[in-house]
């Protein structure tokens, strides 16, 4: 968990509530946003307030190095291979690519709309962002860091999950509506709707469930990917920010 006030990661034992220890980082560091490697050996912090990355070793609980960004970055998504990170910049309009075994960083050129997120393909080879002000998802090639491709999604996109079963994306609006793309065809294949704003997504593969977090009812919705019906409501935090699922990568 990352406390954004203490320059802290909080690290809990869900089963029993207890909290097995914590990484201080650097005083303004104001860690925001996460990633786990797959094999859970390392954990990035993205430190919005200073402009840079944590590479922090779970086993130990130490940070073992970090990266500084150009500007700052708003979310962070990890690389397939576990020796790569990709930084997404809105205000900068940039992807920076993150080198954690040699702590240095490429950035792109700059795209034309605001980046707000993103999700990692299967191999690695590219990256789909959802940018702010834009109807369009972007299919970055992530060796050249350039645009292979665009999906249309609709406008108003706010977050993105992939689903590492059948490879689709599903993204998630302003206005309640979830896109269902498959990046194969290039396409939505698929939408439905919410009765509010998606603010995150998460996806429990092992029940085949879409969750929601809504950004304007303080709800978080499970929903049956396949029926596409409400299957549980959660009354959370107003001001909840992400959800993640036990296990998940």
């Amino acid at each position: 968990v990352a406390l954004a006030g203490e320059n802290t990661i909080a690290v809990i034992e869900t089963s029993t509530h207890e909290m097995l220890g914590q990484v201080h980082l650097r005083s303004g560091d104001a860690p925001t946003e996460l990633a786990l490697s797959a094999s859970g050996k390392t954990l990035l912090a993205l430190n919005r307030q200073s402009h840079s990355v944590s590479i922090i070793e779970t086993d130990s609980l130490s940070e073992r190095g970090r990266i500084r960004l150009d500007s700052e970055a708003n979310d962070i998504v990890m690389g397939n291979d576990e020796q790569t990170a990709y930084a997404i910049h809105s205000a900068a309009s940039v992807v920076s690519v993150l080198y954690l075994d040699s702590l240095t960083v490429r950035t792109s050129s700059i795209f034309e709309n605001s980046l707000l997120t993103g999700a990692i393909s299967a191999d690695g080879t590219l990256l789909y962002l959802v940018t702010d002000f834009s109807p369009e998802l972007l299919i970055i090639d992530t060796a050249s860091l350039t645009m292979q491709n665009k999906i249309f999604i609709g406008s108003g996109a706010r977050a993105i999950k992939r689903n590492r079963v059948n490879g689709l994306l599903y993204v998630g609006k302003q206005d309640g509506g979830i896109a269902v793309v498959d990046p194969r065809a290039l396409m939505a294949i698929d939408s439905f709707q919410l009765p509010g704003p998606v603010q995150a997504l998460a996806i429990d593969h092992a029940e085949s469930a879409l969750f929601a977090l809504l950004s304007d009812s303080s709800r978080l919705l499970k929903l049956d990917l396949i029926s596409k019906q409400t299957t549980g409501i959660v009354e959370v935090d107003a001001k909840s920010h992400a959800v993640v699922v036990m296990g998940e990568r």
